[in-house]
């Protein structure tokens, strides 16, 4: 959950977490953020919310297509 700005949720600090290390080992992330709705899935780094499309290939691995990302690197 998001949280509130004096007690944020687990989304909010799991990103600060991931992000701090990544900054204290000068390594590059990587970040998509998804949510399911009623087998729906969108995309939260979208302002729109845009659904994407979830694919399985034949192997039972889900693909999340037009899951935007975003490249966080010192």
């Amino acid at each position: 959950t998001k949280g509130a700005e004096n007690k944020p949720g687990i989304a909010v600090m799991t990103m600060t977490e991931l992000l701090s290390k990544a900054e204290e080992t000068g390594k590059s992330l990587s970040i998509s953020i998804f949510e399911v709705q009623q087998e729906h899935a969108y995309d939260l780094l979208d302002p729109k919310h845009s659904e994407v499309q979830v694919l399985e290939d034949c192997r039972g691995k889900i693909n999340l297509k037009g899951l935007s990302k975003v490249i966080f690197s010192k």
